[in-house]
């Protein structure tokens, strides 16, 4: 499937990375604001997937 809109959104999820892998380990935690950044575009990310399975007939 090749969709320039799924890799527009590539970048968007690679952002949210750090946050899988530097905040995993106790002790290391994100700022109140980074948490909120992460959420958002975490939502983001999950409506336009949503609206993709949806075009492409996939029940979600």
């Amino acid at each position: 499937m090749d969709d320039p809109a799924l890799e527009e959104m590539r970048e968007r999820v690679q952002l949210l990375t750090p946050y899988a892998v530097e905040y995993r380990y106790p002790g290391v935690s994100a700022t109140v604001k980074e948490a909120e950044d992460a959420l958002l575009r975490t939502k983001e990310i999950r409506a336009f997937i949503r609206k993709k399975l949806a075009v492409y007939g996939i029940d979600s």
